[in-house]
């Protein structure tokens, strides 16, 4: 594996983690503050997590012929306020990574919801968080 492949790899594992735990905890303070408690945490990030998978999915089919763009992207030439966050880490602060050099940004957004769906799932299967 090469030393670049692995900068690409961090950046994107860090990507999605800092936006899963950011739609966790947006989520939880939401659920605590209607009452919901971790039962309605575990919808929430249910919802949330098949409708950033959905984006994602869409974001990562190809292209048409008949047509010059995606339907659905989140892609950009510009970097997000979360890229310039996880850039100052130490581990990658050192190397700048270009833009087309990174992971998609659909394929980071695909993996997050599949990381919410999981937590949701972990939180129902490990930790019994069901309807009594």
């Amino acid at each position: 594996m090469t030393t670049e492949f692995r900068v690409r790899l961090l950046e994107f594992c860090l990507w999605v983690l800092t936006a899963t735990a950011a739609i966790v905890s947006v989520l939880g303070v939401v659920s605590f503050l209607v009452g919901g408690g971790l039962l309605r945490l575990k919808f929430y990030l249910f919802v949330a997590g098949l409708l950033i998978f959905g984006i994602g999915s869409f974001g990562i089919q190809p292209e048409r012929p008949s047509r010059d763009r995606k339907l659905v992207t989140v892609e950009s030439e510009s970097r997000s306020r979360i890229e310039e966050v996880i850039s100052r880490i130490p581990p990658l602060k050192s190397r700048l990574i270009p833009m087309s050099d990174r992971i998609s940004r659909d394929v980071k957004v695909l993996v997050t919801g599949i990381v919410l769906l999981m937590v949701s799932l972990t939180m129902e299967v490990v930790f019994d968080v069901t309807p009594t």
